[in-house]
């Protein structure tokens, strides 16, 4: 996620980026300015991964399921802890 995020940084999104001035994008503004994050997995990974962006700057890592040493959380509910909303795309 986090490469394909800066992938689209640095060639569509940012002031100088490199599609900048080349024809097939006329009328497209480069002057986008990313900041937030994202949380997520590849469908039928274990592994969730959380990306974050600040002025453009991409910065990713793998996020532990629980903590290290310690059991699964107890209050779970549908196989998440209670706490946990799970996102689904539309075609899910």
């Amino acid at each position: 996620m986090a490469e394909t995020l800066q992938f689209l940084v640095e060639h569509l999104l940012r002031a100088g980026a490199r599609a900048e001035g080349r024809p097939r994008f006329d009328g497209f503004s480069f002057d986008h300015v990313l900041s937030g994050a994202v949380i997520g997995r590849r469908p039928g990974a274990r592994t969730t991964y959380a990306v974050t962006v600040s002025d453009n700057v991409v910065t990713g890592r793998t996020v532990p399921s629980y903590c290290p040493g310690t059991s699964r959380p107890r209050a779970m509910t549908g196989g998440r802890p209670a706490n946990v909303i799970e996102l689904r795309p539309r075609r899910a």
